[in-house]
């Protein structure tokens, strides 16, 4: 009788100390539970960051593939404006001096600024 009784007695003290010892840790497991949500929310808020620079990035490079395209373009137009413009200047060149003989007047012709 003397040995269950001590036997109960000791289970029930262990018991009682296991339960403590879990409300003990309560405490801890919500604040670990809490902290690994908000990083978790963080990391979400990060990720969706980063594909929004990712998109400004994605379309600065665009508009910056398009000036390069616009002004290569112009680069080519502006080339064939100034061989035209020396043709004419030539071309004005010869017929200015067939007048010159004849006319004995100055000669005119366009000037092409070098770049």
């Amino acid at each position: 009788d003397l040995s269950m009784t001590t036997t109960d007695q000791t289970s029930s003290m262990l018991s009682g100390q296991q339960l403590t010892t879990s409300e003990s840790f309560l405490p801890i497991k919500n604040m670990i539970e809490s902290t690994v949500e908000n990083a978790r929310r963080r990391e979400k808020h990060l990720e969706n960051e980063i594909n929004e620079l990712k998109n400004e990035i994605t379309k600065e490079q665009d508009c910056k593939q398009k000036l390069q395209e616009d002004f290569l373009q112009l680069q080519r137009v502006r080339n064939i404006l100034i061989k035209k413009l020396r043709r004419l200047n030539r071309s004005q060149t010869c017929s200015n001096s067939n007048v010159n003989r004849s006319n004995k007047s100055p000669t005119n012709s366009i000037e092409i600024e070098s770049v």
